[in-house]
């Protein structure tokens, strides 16, 4: 991503003249107002409107710097990414922006994270009366939300990694019973990818050529069956060994 920050100063020459807009009353503003009030930037911010020399002072006044991100090249069937960041932490040079925006991306793995931890594991569900048990549960909850999390992650990041780096021997010998090879390349079926695609297809993925990469959602609800599974045969085993 291509990066640029701005301490924002009053009668600096990429200050652009300020416009009007209509506020969330839906009263329009004359052409002359300036924006300068910390909601009104954040609103101009959002509708990509240009800030005024009014409203460049007031940032900086108020000790704030706008990081605006924007995705590198074309992408192939989805827009650009492009962030507008508003941020009271000291943003003194390109590396500093850049680290920002690093610091921001993380948002989103968290969101992801507790989002299988809250409807995955439904963690908000259970019925525990104390608090120890019910820190006990969530500890085990988070490890589970993050085997989940970690996996849709590794997937993406190293998809040609062995299956064992994520997977015991006896959850890959159940995928390769239970879900049934494709065509395709045939060098990627000793992959962790391969096995990824095989859980997220238990939890409902279809796998089409142009799908993008399997969520968590799938994931979770493939290993949940997976696990199933595994201590079906497990108790199986047992009872047919006796």
């Amino acid at each position: 991503m291509r990066a640029t920050s701005e301490t924002l100063a009053p009668g600096s020459s990429d200050a652009a003249t300020s416009r009007s807009f209509s506020s969330c009353d839906h009263r329009r503003r004359r052409s002359t107002d300036v924006i300068t009030s910390a909601r009104e930037i954040v609103i101009a911010l959002l509708l990509g409107l240009p800030l005024g020399p009014a409203a460049l002072a007031s940032l900086k006044q108020d000790g704030l710097t706008v990081i605006h991100a924007q995705e590198r090249g074309r992408p192939k069937r989805r827009k650009k990414i492009e962030w507008k960041l508003l941020t009271d932490l000291p943003v003194q040079s390109r590396t500093d922006a850049i680290e920002k925006i690093e610091w921001y991306a993380l948002r989103w793995k968290i969101e992801v994270f507790h989002k299988i931890l809250k409807s995955g594991c439904k963690a908000e569900d259970s019925k525990l009366r104390t608090a120890e048990r019910l820190v006990n549960l969530i500890a085990v909850f988070c490890i589970v939300s993050w085997r989940v999390f970690w996996m849709t992650m590794l997937n993406r990041s190293s998809p040609n990694a062995i299956p064992q780096t994520a997977l015991t021997d006896p959850e890959i010998k159940l995928l390769d019973h239970l879900v049934k090879d494709r065509g395709g390349n045939c060098s990627r079926r000793s992959t962790l990818s391969h096995y990824v695609v095989k859980i997220a297809r238990l939890g409902g993925y279809l796998a089409r050529a142009n799908d993008p990469p399997p969520g968590s959602t799938v994931i979770w609800r493939g290993l949940s069956r997976l696990n199933d599974i595994e201590l079906g045969a497990a108790i199986e085993a047992t009872t047919m060994g006796n």
